[in-house]
């Protein structure tokens, strides 16, 4: 794989989750810090905490402009020492972009994201407006606490939704309106604790309703208060329970396995893809083809062990790239081809560890560097977590791979220790009201005290004026504890053996043989749905 040549890859040297886990210590999404720019002094937001001394760290337009050129930090190539240690000197000396929020407005706390408007806390998202503390929103307007939702409005607290409005508390919806506390709904609207329904109207828990009982029901529920809602969740996880799960969520897939998955074929142990074929060990990939170990990518051909990174052909073990051709351990480099070993390049051609080569230069002295790399053992691995500039509980390995801050440092993994001040708030707590309609302005200029952790959390004022426009109490957790509670919903990134309730046909799913739920084949969830 390589100049068209067929350089063979070593086979890996750790399983699937361990490969996962590895390309994910090297993502940062969620944590934010003030920082100043290593180039121009001013104060800005960053992935990069500010107690980390490398690698230097430039503000968005800087690292963009070409007041610098990464070609100035290129070295040559030593083959008495590893590859891998050279190139680690190399990212630690040569600057990294403090956050990616590209064409984007009023979001100066986003991440991973980009064509957005007014958004705050909101990451790996684009194309969206007036959304908060979100994850994964694709083409939505004024949503708060979504995760994985895509062309929607005034939604809260939703997981996994397309094309929904005026929907809460709930979990895979497609195509529905006013519907809360519902799961694996289609087409419906004016619902309420209802569960696999398609194409329905005034219904509770499964059951229809007139409309003038139906909204009569809907004031005695009382959802505009933290009682009423933490009633009807209880409630309606309850009524859950007796009602068939598909063995996976998706659609239109063939000679596949995995979870979420939409328009694919051949496609094994893949989570979160979409319209791709040929593909195996990939998670959140999507229009992707005949690639290997793909983490948050789109628009690949031909790769390999790859992270956070749109838009190659022919190109493996790198990572946080646009627009990368026929390249090789690459990191933050983009519009490039034929690259080995290159550190936030742009625009380059045959340079190796960011220096410049001809072209016959280039293609004589790859080969050697492979050649060399297969002698040392590193030839077809990842780049090594014991280089990456994050805290393990600061990365999402953290999130899929959980460590304790003992279990990561007696690995000899790095671990990020807050400020004291975020572990917990020893104020005056703040008794937040039953009912959004008696929250007063005041809240947005009060420390609030998370129910579940203790630490400190703020509403902003945008915040509030959503949940009184979609009437909701306000949250008690901190955003990060509603998000991790929310993604606890989703089933596992695991695969294991089943079986049909019904029918006792067999099939690979993320559902674990000893959970309690109905498990069903697609046919047989066909039928149960109404």
């Amino acid at each position: 794989m390589f100049q068209g040549k067929k350089e063979l890859i070593s086979p890996p040297t750790l399983c699937p989750d361990c490969r996962y886990r590895q390309r994910l210590m090297w993502r940062n999404e969620r944590h934010l810090y003030h920082r100043k720019c290593s180039a121009t002094g001013k104060q800005i937001i960053s992935i990069f905490s500010p107690d980390k001394t490398w690698p230097p760290v430039f503000e968005q337009s800087y690292w963009w402009s070409d007041a610098w050129d990464a070609r100035t930090y290129g070295r040559d190539m030593d083959f008495s020492r590893p590859f891998f240690e050279q190139w680690a000197e190399l990212f630690r000396a040569t600057p990294q972009i403090a956050m990616n929020n590209q064409m984007s407005e009023n979001c100066e706390y986003t991440n991973q994201s980009q064509q957005n408007k007014d958004c705050y806390l909101v990451f790996c998202s684009n194309d969206s407006r007036e959304c908060y503390h979100g994850m994964w929103n694709q083409f939505v307007t004024s949503c708060v606490d979504c995760v994985y939702i895509e062309r929607s409005e005034l939604c809260y607290e939703m997981l996994n939704a397309k094309n929904c409005y005026g929907c809460t508390y709930s979990q895979n919806l497609e195509n529905c309106s006013d519907v809360s506390f519902s799961r694996n709904c289609i087409g419906c609207k004016n619902c309420i604790g209802c569960v696999n329904l398609r194409n329905k109207e005034y219904f509770i828990e499964n059951k229809e309703y007139s409309k003038e009982a139906y909204e009569q029901k809907l004031q005695e529920l009382q959802l505009w208060t933290h009682t009423g809602v933490t009633s009807m969740r209880e409630r309606s996880w309850t009524f859950f329970r007796d009602f068939p799960r598909k063995f996976y969520l998706g659609a239109h897939c063939e000679d596949f396995s995995g979870d979420y998955l939409m328009n694919v074929r051949d496609t094994h142990d893949c989570y979160n893809c979409r319209n791709a074929e040929h593909l195996k060990h990939c998670q959140d990939a999507w229009r992707e083809n005949n690639c290997q170990d793909l983490t948050e990518t789109v628009e690949n051909d031909f790769s390999y062990s790859i992270e956070g990174s749109a838009v190659s052909t022919n190109t493996s073990f790198s990572k946080k790239f646009y627009n990368l051709q026929n390249s090789l351990y690459c990191s933050h480099c983009n519009s490039s081809k034929n690259l080995f070993g290159c550190v936030s390049l742009n625009n380059g051609e045959y340079c190796v560890l960011n220096k410049q080569y001809t072209k016959e230069e280039y293609e004589e002295l790859v080969p050697k560097i492979i050649d060399h790399m297969q002698k040392n053992g590193e030839w077809g691995e990842h780049f090594p977590s014991v280089f990456t500039p994050y805290g393990y509980n600061e990365t999402v390995a953290q999130e899929y791979f959980p460590l304790t801050r003992e279990q990561a440092l007696s690995a000899g993994i790095l671990w990020h220790d807050e400020e004291e001040a975020q572990k917990q708030y020893l104020g005056p707590l703040i008794e937040i009201p039953d009912s959004i309609d008696d929250v007063t302005d005041e809240i947005t200029r009060q420390i609030l005290v998370c129910e579940a952790s203790s630490k400190p959390y703020k509403l902003i004022p945008q915040e509030l004026a959503l949940y009184r426009k979609m009437r909701v109490p306000v949250p008690r957790r901190t955003p990060d504890q509603r998000y991790f509670e929310r993604m606890a919903l989703r089933n596992p990134r695991k695969l294991w053996d089943g079986q049909c309730k019904n029918c006792g046909k067999a099939f690979v799913t993320t559902f674990s043989p000893d959970r309690p739920e109905i498990v069903s084949c697609e046919e047989c969830y066909l039928q149960a749905v109404s």
